[in-house]
């Protein structure tokens, strides 16, 4: 008797239709991209964020490397890396690139300029060839670099003003462009 229920238990069972096959499947599909999708979006979010930190850790030493050194800078008297009795001398190079070069406290002669979307510096003693070194990232792109002067020796404090125009992001990422400005006075003036 078992094996009569059981087989009319099996024959009143029903398999999956083929439109309810075909529901599940969309369903599934759907669920499937929409997580892609999101998982995309995230990545997509962090690539962006860690470029932009990675920029910002570029900028904020270049800031504290430049800012330390024009302020520390000494009037050249002898004129070995800028013209004689100045602290500092800007080279204009077009209307949005120049460069700057002072004596710093080592005796150094130091030079920053922006090269290629990089920033560089040169820090050679007074008789040698500027050895131009990039400090940014690839992530980092320079797109404009000014140094402006205000004051001079002996009648003021000169004043230096630079700014910077940088694009932050890659091939994979968004570009995002940051406008920075920071003014720094000599301690050495006299």
């Amino acid at each position: 008797m078992s094996k009569i229920v059981l087989q009319s238990r099996i024959k009143n069972q029903g398999g999956v239709t083929l439109i309810e096959l075909l529901v599940a499947l969309g369903l599934f599909a759907v669920i499937t991209i929409t997580a892609t999708q999101i998982f995309n979006l995230v990545v997509q979010a962090q690539r962006s964020t860690v470029a932009s930190q990675n920029a910002q850790e570029d900028l904020r030493y270049i800031m504290e490397v430049v800012t330390k050194e024009i302020r520390m800078a000494q009037v050249d008297h002898d004129g070995v890396c800028v013209s004689p009795n100045r602290v500092y001398e800007p080279v204009f190079h077009d209307d949005h690139d120049n460069s700057l070069s002072f004596l710093n406290s080592k005796g150094q002669c130091v030079s920053y300029r922006m090269d290629d979307g990089n920033f560089e510096i040169s820090r050679v003693e007074p008789s040698a060839e500027p050895d131009w070194h990039s400090v940014t990232s690839e992530e980092t792109e320079l797109e404009e670099l000014n140094f402006r002067q205000t004051g001079t020796v002996p009648a003021e404090q000169p004043l230096i003003t630079m700014r910077f125009k940088v694009n932050v992001g890659g091939d994979t990422v968004d570009v995002h462009t940051l406008n920075i400005q920071t003014s720094i006075s000599a301690r050495h003036y006299e």
